[in-house]
């Protein structure tokens, strides 16, 4: 088992989407939609401490961390539905690492081609933590970016 890092939580999540939708574009950074079809973008959006000196020693030993999961589809017809299949698998992967879901919202179309769903997962780690069993990373992912 591995300690949790903001790279293995991602490829942990990209992997079970690319288990249930081999062709969907993943990405783990600020990067423009492709031309058509499906898209998702995982990034950590905070990492803090929430509370100093939490043991006798005076070490900090947690951290809460969140990320943002966003699904976009550009697909005219059905893109609603196609942003919450892709999301539920999402929703499902981060529960498996022991996130909380904190908000999914649906975004205003900005026109009528692009369908828009984002949420925010968080969680306390302590020093300790390890991902589960099964999810070092070693999902096929090649890198912080990618499509397949």
């Amino acid at each position: 088992m591995a300690n949790f890092t903001p790279y293995g939580i991602y490829t942990y999540v990209r992997g079970k989407i690319l288990e249930a939708f081999p062709t969907i574009y993943v990405t783990g950074g600020e990067e423009p939609i492709p031309p058509k079809g499906w898209a998702v973008q995982i990034r950590e959006v905070s990492h803090s401490r929430p509370i100093r000196n939490v043991c006798l020693n005076g070490e900090d030993e947690q951290w809460r961390v969140a990320f943002d999961a966003n699904v976009y589809s550009n697909l005219f017809n059905g893109g609603y539905d196609d942003v919450y299949k892709v999301m539920r698998v999402i929703e499902q992967a981060f529960r498996e690492l022991y996130f909380i879901e904190f908000e999914c919202l649906p975004v205003e179309r900005a026109n009528d081609r692009v369908s828009r769903l984002v949420a925010r997962f968080e969680r306390v780690i302590g020093s300790g933590d390890q991902m589960p069993t099964g999810a070092t990373g070693a999902t096929g992912a090649t890198g912080a970016t990618g499509s397949t």
